[in-house]
Formats: structure tokens, C-alpha cells, sequence
């Protein structure tokens, strides 16, 4: 009958396309999962997450976390995105169906649950907009994962894990001077607040005086430059590795304290500075650090004439003198 009203050729092509489609149907089954990004998110659910699958054969598809079931958006035939439910604590496994959560994926990938991390500090708290600075976090509730991250307005940065209790940060490069919050995620998605940091503009130092600095912290050298902010945190480094806190007395203007007792160096001395005690910029100015004031101790011969004359001098540290020496001889220099 069927072949009367349709025809032998039509009712031949309709009986292929129906087998096929039931072959297909069998054959495919639930989709299987091929990745799954990110695979951790927030105990209070709402985490974005992306599935790639095995080609989908409906729009009618469901995410499966553990046993709760939530309505997936449909991207592509390879791809679908699911919210993660809020759930407490753990890892579960993910699974994916395509006809409305009859049957699910016999294939799962593992999705953590992870409580929030808290930011309770960052060492330094300042910093020079050219980036690479080495920022310290400390909180709670860390993870090492894939994507763990950090956040500096709408920058991110890859983040390095410590402990549950810290990570690291690299600054990036920033436009301008600016503050910002740092962040930080697990995910790369979900991210939180933390302490703010100060990005601040590059310095440089023009000159200084004295040239020369008594060793032992009895003194200081004023550096005339630009670019110099007060935020507690300045410092001078003398040569590669002695560091002394430093005053910061406008933004043109800084004291450096002489290096402490035992340091030694009777040349040249390279100097440079800090904004945040840790991080020194790469611009150094030569000082000459000395053991000893000179002092005089004998003058021969003790008279000369009017017309003039030469006098020796007796005394200690002369040779730390490294700028020109003169004589005061009343109120005349010679």
C-alpha cells in the first residue's frame, strides 16, 4: 500500500534515510567529553564553564555535575557551556547528555569545587609601572591549578603557587602611574579582591652631592633627580648589596644615609635607588665612600711671609679625599 501511494522509488528513499538515522542514532549515543575548561570553580556555583564533545546530535543538552543537572547553551556541534551549581567542597565528575538527560556521556572528567581565596596582604604594596616586580600574597584558601592567576585592573598574569597560604605575582607593565586592586583566581575566571597596589612612574637620579659619604651612617648624600615618590618605602643601595633605608624629601629630591661600619670600598661606588625597598632601578651615580674625616694635625712651617709661601700639612685620612682638596687659611681659600 505503502508503494502505491508513494511510490517504489520514494518509499526506497524514505526506508534509507529512516535506517540511517536510526543507525546513527545507536551508534552515537550520549557525546563523549573531550576537555573541559575551567576545571575547578566556586563552591557558591555561577563558574562559566566550557565543554568540547564528540559532534552533538541535538540541541537538547544537559551538563551533569555530580548528580545535579543543569541546562547547557549550545555553542557549535562540539561545543557547549555550562554554570557550575553551587556545591560544597570536592571534586566530582562531569558528564554530558544531548537527549534532554535520558542518557549521559559514559566518558567524565573530574570538576573541583573550591572555597574562595582570601587576600589578606601584598609585599610590596608599591611599584614601577615597567612591571616584572615579584609581589608576595598572603591569604588562605590558595590552589595550585592550571590557571591559577592574578589581576591588576584588566591585566592578567600567570600566578606562581607557594602554599595554601601564598602565591606569587608578576606585575605587569602598566600606561600610567594608577592604583589598582590586585586579584587573584584559580580559574581565570572567578576572580577576587584583594589589597590595593600603587603603580608608580620611573625615576632618575641627575646628580649628587656630596660626592663622597663617611662610612659608618654618621652622614647622608642628597640625590637631585625626578620621579621621586614618598611611600615609606625608598631606599639606597650602595654597590650590589648594601641596602639602607632612605628619605624621600620631595619628588625631586632624596637622602641617603651613608653605608653602615664594616663596608668596604675605597673607589668608586655604584648607587642606586628604590621606591619600594626591593625592587632598585637599573640607573646607578658613583660615590666615594670614606673610612675617616680628614683631620689636621701639625702645619710646618707654623708662619710664612706676607708675600706668601708653601706649608706642609700633617694630619690622617687624606686619602679619602677623591674630590680636589683646598686650604682655608682664615676666610681665603687657596
Amino acid at each position: 500500500a505503502a508503494c502505491s501511494v508513494y511510490g517504489m522509488k520514494s518509499f526506497s528513499v524514505w526506508c534509507l534515510v529512516f535506517v540511517s538515522t536510526l543507525l546513527l542514532n545507536v551508534s552515537l549515543g550520549a557525546p563523549d567529553i573531550v576537555a573541559v575548561a575551567p576545571s575547578v570553580g566556586s563552591v557558591h556555583g555561577g563558574t562559566r564553564v566550557l565543554i568540547k564533545a564528540t559532534r552533538l546530535a541535538s540541541d537538547n543538552v544537559f551538563c551533569k555535575f555530580g548528580s545535579h543537572s543543569i541546562v547547557a547553551r549550545v555553542h557549535s556541534e562540539t561545543l557547549v557551556e555550562c554554570f557550575a551549581p553551587s556545591h560544597p567542597a570536592g571534586r566530582l565528575q562531569l558528564r554530558l547528555t544531548d537527549d534532554g538527560g535520558g542518557s549521559f556521556s559514559s566518558s567524565s572528567f573530574g570538576f573541583s569545587f573550591a572555597i574562595d581565596p582570601v587576600l589578606l596582604a601584598v609585599t610590596p604594596s608599591s611599584t614601577s609601572i615597567e612591571g616584572g616586580t615579584m609581589l608576595y600574597v598572603v591569604g588562605g584558601n590558595f590552589l595550585s591549578t592550571d590557571l591559577l592567576s592574578c589581576r591588576f585592573g584588566s591585566v592578567v598574569t600567570n600566578a606562581t603557587f607557594l602554599s595554601t597560604g601564598a602565591v606569587v605575582c608578576r606585575t605587569p607593565q602598566m600606561s600610567a602611574p594608577s592604583t589598582v586592586s590586585i586579584e587573584v583566581s584559580l580559574n581565570r575566571i572567578d576572580f577576587f579582591e584583594g589589597p590595593e597596589i600603587d603603580f608608580f612612574g620611573p625615576s632618575f637620579i641627575d646628580e649628587v652631592q656630596p660626592s663622597y659619604v663617611l662610612v659608618g651612617g654618621v652622614s647622608s648624600v642628597t640625590l637631585y633627580g625626578g620621579g621621586f615618590v614618598s611611600n615609606g618605602g625608598a631606599a639606597c643601595r650602595y654597590s650590589v648589596d648594601t641596602i639602607v633605608p632612605a628619605t624621600v624629601v620631595s619628588a625631586s629630591e632624596m637622602l641617603c644615609p651613608s653605608p653602615p661600619s664594616g663596608f668596604h670600598g675605597l673607589s668608586a661606588t655604584p648607587l642606586s635607588i628604590s621606591l619600594n625597598g626591593i625592587t632598585f632601578g637599573s640607573q646607578t651615580i658613583d660615590v666615594y665612600p670614606v673610612i675617616g674625616s680628614a683631620s689636621v694635625q701639625a702645619v710646618v712651617p707654623s708662619s710664612v711671609s706676607q708675600e706668601g709661601g708653601v706649608v706642609t700639612i700633617y694630619g690622617k685620612n687624606f686619602d679619602q679625599m677623591f674630590t680636589s682638596a683646598s686650604c682655608s687659611i682664615s676666610s681665603m681659600l687657596v
